[in-house]
């Protein structure tokens, strides 16, 4: 309960791709933050994404300042890292996509948090 609690205080918002873009796990809930390692689900400034489709994928995040329930185009530039986050997280990584180019991106984005 306290878990679906601190998730409906969260701002949520879906990502929009164009094409098929997002990849899934058999774990796919992530959660991240972008000065801390250990983060859960109540930690203030995480984010927790969830891959709905494809093409869509739930944010729930603490940017109120952000109008709340919104759709916004994805940042093709974002791709290999959401992905990435969401592999990481899980054991089995879930694509209709040609898995040359899923891991080409996952390369790229790990490649780009190092340097």
């Amino acid at each position: 309960m306290r878990i679906a609690e601190r998730l409906t205080q969260k701002r949520w918002c879906t990502l929009l791709a164009e094409d098929d873009a997002f990849v899934t796990s058999d774990r796919p809930v992530s959660v991240m933050h972008r000065s801390r390692e250990v983060v859960g689900v109540g930690t203030s400034g995480s984010i927790v994404i969830f891959p709905l489709t494809p093409r869509r994928l739930l944010v729930m995040d603490d940017r109120h300042e952000e109008p709340p329930n919104h759709y916004y185009p994805l940042n093709e530039d974002a791709i290999g890292s959401l992905n990435e986050l969401i592999w990481r997280n899980g054991r089995l990584l879930l694509t209709g996509r040609p898995i040359p180019d899923v891991l080409a991106e996952l390369v790229s984005a790990g490649d780009q948090a190092v340097g």
